[in-house]
């Protein structure tokens, strides 16, 4: 047998490592020190493995026990997990002779072990092998045992003879013996990895075999570090310090004295929160910015201490100095030489802001004293922990120097970290960024395992097709296409590879935070290194770990810049390609939209940050001129408007726009110039950008509405011939006040008919020009880089993104536009259903889209537009289910991945995949890496609900609906809602209540009376598998179908009175909701509640197992959270009900998709679908059997609501394949499923 040891680093590479801090490496190294006293006073092995026992437990906790003969074992959920050899120091005889070969009479024992667990006792739950002693440790993976051992038939007749004295050989000893001399001459390999416990080991020694020992590695369990985790605590403190707080998942001002916005109200008495809004997120992002460069410019050493400090910036009006005369301006055009230190970097973020330009600067505040936040990182500094304030700019750059402010993931990547709780990196302040800013518009962020997935896939992909497309290249991996490419490569064709790169264009139509573009950067400057065409990095490695583009020298060492002597430094000739490369694919294939301008400013600022990490200097005859190498303006990719709403769609003609080819020419060109910085005045190129823009849009606005504009054009100067400006000198709109002239003459006129007039005039403009308030985004000319060189809209390669999370009652304004202009159209839809379609108009033809939204359109009502659309229009690629994985913190959403290329052909496969958190724990969160994705038909999904099922649970669908018929087909059957009150609170009583009400009553009249509407009342949650457990509740039931003369029941009516005015049905806020009904009616009329009164079966909408309950005895109502089910053969439908065969069927083909950790739901227009097999004459024995375990079951849960109905249960599933008519071989793929 071969043995591969691994090093530690290699070994656990594999594993989801939670990277241990400095000092819990401090106290790992004096807990060894003590355990390694101790367990080396005696020999014995007894006492040594106590000892290690001790040891194990006291560091990491585990549950150590000893089991028959294994050694010691540690235990998670009662079950074995790691299985431990252990030996004596002073056994050398039976103890693997050197760290190079395992083979030793332990390491035979370790297989004994191992297979007695696994192949006897069928535990699946071990994840590794440990043979040691007190210092040395050998550990093996268990999926290396599994592999080599389980089924190696030599082994096995080894351990039968042994453990199950088969054969002649029946004891351990020769097991052993045949064991090592089996395996000394086996053809096999096997991995594991070795260390030894001593004093004074290094700290990267002692970081490793403290990952190795922790619970992440020895039993699996994962830390899924996602790079843009948020850390809270610099969230709240941060929060807490700008003088902002969150209110029921708003941002809202704080009330705390002397934080940033109120020293902006001291300042500007009159300004508005929005202005203080944005203020707020403008000088937040330009001084964490600030603190960023600042630790990228200590990085680079060039500089020697920071310069955020209360030291250099003693006032607002000194930050205010290094925004407008620092870093706005070049260097050779400073005033100041206070910070002549700091490098010119060309970003708009020092650009005034609308508030600033109106005089609204951060230069007028006052640094007052403010209180040091409860839980402030500044409490655990001796200088701070004794004072209850600090003036507020010095609190504010004592609380960034607290933590550890990175340009870069080195830190992370480390093996051994300062402290990760104090870790602030670009991706954490995007997080930050979208939490403070996404609330408003109903965005979330996204973690990186996700977008750095769906980036992944479908980038990948975009390429592959170009350059299929271009060069005729098939591959089916990256890794495929680099061995094209190499076969034809010269230096021309590595440039016109690269340009093939740059032609690609991804858009976010829902930027946020930008963080899908991070994604996407990174994702690009992988496949441009992983082809070969950074020269740079040929000799190097990286990979993308985090969301995060790491390069490697000399393999492991990674990447880290600092100020060079010399311009053919190496590492500068990688850190100059990494930004030009980085450059020019932000600058030609990343582009977003965003509605709110802060997400796009926060997006211009996190793409500047990826620039800024790999920002160099320049170099003049060879020689270092200290200054960094300029961000250009990327900020023109990032654009702000509603991207759903536009006046002219994607195919507007242009053909008679003049000179439309020079006019686009000259369009890409000034765009270009913006980029590259070739300009004199920067402001004056953005204007002249504008006006192209208005031009287009006026062209397309006269072409589209010409004969309206005319006639209101000519109708306006009637006006004027009449009235002169009269009434539109006051008007706000600019466009509509222009149409207007005043009359030089004094005019004698009607006021009344000029109002008249006047409001017709701007009905008609408001017809044409309606769409201005809700930030039209047109397209159809924005973007340039998608237009050819005729003006035609090309489109993008790749639509990707997380749509915003808003409910219809939030877009009512919309409505009206969302209705003309999308197919996809449901006045109950969440907006996100349209940028579906949007996203689809947008693309290219063979375009990818791939978006992450909720996952109700695939069943819900609303959906069935998009479902139809989708399935006319487009090849579905792929789709994940996220079933109840929370994805979002702060939104309690179901969650699904779909990606389609538009395209359409008659017969396509996609890929599914039903994913959950245990799938994604087993693959370390690497969506990618995952098998078990089912191939589905395209055709198998339905405009009613898409079902995702493959072609065996199909065609047993089909055998089902043969022998089976739908509920809503059973003649005199009937489902109808439980009660829904509208104010459970009033109508729902207990036991005590109840009998309070008909105490109350004046006489015995009224009692009867009242009593007859107080029935007793189960919930969803009440109603188990053919039984309840009534919780002693009641309804009172006035319902509005009685027509109850309320005055005839004076005790209830003094009851409900209580509730008044919350129980009134006005629709006025905090009452119920509007309805024609009395107040102390019900909410829903029940028109049925003589069902109520008859035998049926009552049910849980929501459940994850069937729980049908049949009333026989009549004695329960049913609440809003179930249902009830009346009509014949009762008792033979809940034997189908309550079966768990029949609910897989359910939940596979009728439930419309299921509710993650919530279950599914037996919605009523779901149930009605469920076929089941009707009594004739040829199945009635059958039948009445079934009816008959019923009965049986009624019987035993009656006397006993607990008792085990199990055998009853298994004898109904049999008899109930049997009435589906099916095969040996479809109930194995059924209970297999």
């Amino acid at each position: 047998m071969h043995f591969n040891r691994l090093s530690p680093k290699e070994f656990i590479e594999k594993y989801s490592i939670k990277i241990p801090s400095k000092i819990t490496i401090e106290n790992f190294k004096t807990q060894i020190s003590n355990f390694l006293s101790k367990a080396l006073k005696q020999t014995q092995e007894e006492y040594q493995k106590n000892e290690i026992s001790n040891f194990l437990k006291s560091v990491y906790h585990y549950d150590l026990n000893i089991k028959n003969k294994i050694d010691l074992a540690i235990y998670e959920d009662e079950k074995i997990n790691v299985i431990f050899e252990v030996k004596s120091t002073i056994n050398k005889t039976e103890f693997p002779k050197s760290s190079q070969n395992l083979l030793s009479k332990a390491f035979c024992e370790s297989i004994l072990y191992f297979l007695r667990e696994r192949k006897i006792l069928k535990n699946n739950s071990i994840k590794h092998i440990i043979i040691c002693n007190a210092c040395e440790y050998f550990i093996i993976n268990a999926k290396e045992f599994e592999k080599l051992f389980t089924n190696d038939k030599t082994i096995l007749t080894y351990f039968k003879n042994c453990e199950q004295k088969e054969g002649t050989s029946t004891k351990t000893k020769e097991f052993f013996d045949k064991t090592y001399d089996y395996l000394a001459t086996l053809d096999s390999s096997i991995n594991y990895t070795h260390f030894i416990l001593k004093e004074n080991l290094d700290e990267e020694s002692l970081s490793y075999i403290y990952q190795i020992l922790s619970p992440f590695t020895l039993l699996n369990q994962k830390q899924n570090y996602d790079a843009n985790a948020l850390n809270k605590k610099f969230y709240e403190e941060l929060l807490y310090i700008l003088g902002l707080e969150e209110n029921d998942r708003k941002i809202i001002l704080s009330k705390e004295p002397n934080t940033i916005s109120h020293a902006i109200k001291e300042s500007y008495p009159d300004i508005s929160f929005d202005d203080i809004f944005a203020l707020l997120i403008a000088w937040n992002n330009r001084i964490l910015f600030l603190r960023l460069f600042e630790s990228m410019l200590l990085s680079f050493n060039h500089i020697k201490k920071p310069f955020l400090d209360e030291e250099k910036i003693p006032n607002f009006a000194k930050l205010s100095e290094l925004f407008f005369e620092v870093l706005a301006k070049k260097e050779d055009q400073r005033n100041i030489s206070d910070f002549a230190f700091v490098p010119y970097l060309n970003s708009s973020l020092f650009d005034k802001t609308p508030q600033e330009a109106q005089g609204k600067e951060i230069k007028l505040l006052n640094s007052k004293p403010l209180k040091i936040f409860t839980n402030s990182i500044l409490k655990k500094d001796p200088f701070y922990k004794d004072k209850n304030s600090l003036l507020l700019l010095e609190y504010l750059f004592a609380f960034l120097k607290a933590y550890d402010f990175t340009t870069t993931n080195k830190d992370i990547q480390a093996n051994l970290k300062t402290n990760h709780d104090k870790l602030i990196n670009s991706s954490v302040l995007g997080n930050v960024f979208e939490k403070l800013n996404g609330y408003k518009e109903g965005s979330f962020y996204t973690p990186s395992f996700i977008t750095s997935y769906m980036c992944k896939e479908s980038i990948s992909k975009v390429v592959l097709d170009k350059f299929e497309k271009i060069y005729d290249f098939k591959a089916k991996s990256i890794q495929e296409l680099r061995m094209l490419i190499d076969r034809n490569f010269s230096t021309q064709k590595q440039k016109e590879y690269l340009d093939t790169i740059l032609s690609i264009k991804i858009c976010d139509p829902a930027v946020g935070s930008g963080h899908f573009l991070v994604s996407a950067l990174n994702e690009l400057m992988l496949i441009v290194y992983e082809l070969g065409l950074i020269n740079a990095l040929l000799r190097s490695k990286a990979k993308l770990e985090n969301d995060e583009f790491i390069v490697f020298v000399n393999d492991k060492e990674i990447f880290h810049y600092q100020k060079p002597n010399f311009q053919n430094d190496p590492l500068h000739q990688i850190q100059q390609e990494l930004f030009e490369c980085k450059k020019l694919i932000i600058e030609n294939c990343l582009f977003g939209v965003d509605i709110n301008p802060n997400s796009c400013e926060i997006t211009k600022l996190r793409l500047w940050i990826e620039l800024l990490k790999y920002s160099f200097y320049i170099f003049e005859n060879d020689t270092n001129t200290n200054s960094l190498q300029t961000l250009p303006n990327i900020d023109i990719n990032i654009k702000c408007g509603n991207s759903l709403i536009s006046y002219f769609n994607t195919n507007k003609d242009f053909t008679n726009y003049p000179n439309i080819k020079e006019g686009i020419n000259h369009y890409k060109q000034v765009v270009k110039d913006y980029k590259e910085g070739f300009y004199e005045d920067k402001s004056k190129l953005a204007k002249q950008i504008l006006h192209i823009k208005e031009s287009f849009k006026n062209f397309c606005l006269k072409d589209t509405f010409a004969k309206e504009i005319k006639t209101l054009t000519n109708n306006a100067n009637e006006y004027s011939k009449k009235y002169g400006d009269y009434l539109a000198q006051d008007e706000s709109d600019l466009k509509f006040k222009s149409l207007f002239s005043k009359n030089i003459f004094e005019l004698d006129f009607d006021k009344k008919q000029a109002q008249k007039e006047f409001n017709e005039l701007k009905k008609t403009y408001d017809s044409i020009f309606n769409l201005e308030s809700s930030k039209p985004f047109e397209w159809r000319f924005e973007f340039p880089e998608v237009l050819d060189e005729s003006g035609n809209f090309k489109g993008f390669d790749l639509i990707i993104g997380n749509p915003p999370y808003i409910r219809q009652e939030e877009i009512k304004e919309l409505k009206n536009t969302l209705n003309k202009n999308y197919k996809v159209y449901k006045g109950t839809a969440d907006i996100y259903t349209y940028f579906y379609e949007l996203g689809f108009n947008v693309l290219k033809e063979n375009g990818i889209l791939s978006f992450i939204t909720s996952n109700k359109y695939t069943r819900a009502g609303y959906g069935e537009p998009l479902r139809e659309f989708l399935l006319k229009n487009t090849c579905i690629l792929k789709y994940i289910d996220l079933n109840g994985i929370k994805v979002f913190d702060s939104a309690t959403v179901d969650t699904s991945i779909l990606s389609f290329e538009k395209s359409k052909t008659k017969e396509n496969t996609f890929k599914y995949l039903s994913l959950n958190n245990e799938l994604l724990k087993d693959y370390d969160f690497e969506i990618s890496a995952i098998k078990e994705f089912l191939n589905i038909s395209q055709n198998s999904l339905s405009k009613e609900s898409f079902t995702f099922n493959d072609e065996s649970t199909n065609a047993l669908k089909t055998k089902i609906e043969k022998f089976g018929t739908p509920l809503k087909d059973w003649h005199g059957l009937n489902i109808n809602y439980g009660i829904k009150t509208g104010l459970n609170e009033a109508f729902i009583i207990t036991t005590e209540k109840k009998d309070e009400i008909l105490a109350n009553c004046k006489d015995e009249d009224e009692k009867e009376r009242t009593a007859k509407l107080i029935r007793k009342m189960l919930r969803g949650r009440d109603i188990k598998r053919y039984s309840y457990e009534w919780a002693g509740l009641w309804v009172i039931g006035t319902f509005p179908s009685l027509k109850i003369d309320i005055e005839q029941y004076p005790s209830l009516k003094s009851y409900l009175s209580n509730f008044l005015p919350r129980i009134e049905q006005s629709g006025e806020k905090g009452c119920r909701k509007k309805t024609s009904n009395k107040w102390f009616e019900t909410q829903d009329n029940i028109a049925y509640y003589e069902e109520f009164e008859k035998e049926k079966i009552v049910y849980s909408e929501i459940v994850r197992k069937p729980q049908f309950y049949l009333d026989i005895n009549l004695n329960f109502y049913a609440e809003a959270t179930s249902f009830v089910l009346t009509g014949e053969n009762l008792k033979y439908l809940i034997a189908f009900l309550n079966n768990d065969f029949v609910a897989f069927i359910f939940k596979s083909f009728y439930a419309g998709g299921n509710l993650g950790e919530s279950g599914f739901r037996y919605k009523k227009a779901f149930l009605e679908k469920l076929p089941i097999p009707k009594i004739n004459s040829k199945n009635e024995k059958l039948a009445n059997e079934l009816v008959s375990l019923v009965d049986e079951i009624l019987k035993a849960k009656e006397q006993n609501k607990n008792a085990n109905t199990q055998e009853q249960e298994n004898k109904i599933n049999s008899i109930v394949y049997k009435l589906y008519n099916l095969t040996e071989e479809e109930i194995k793929i059924i209970e297999g499923k």
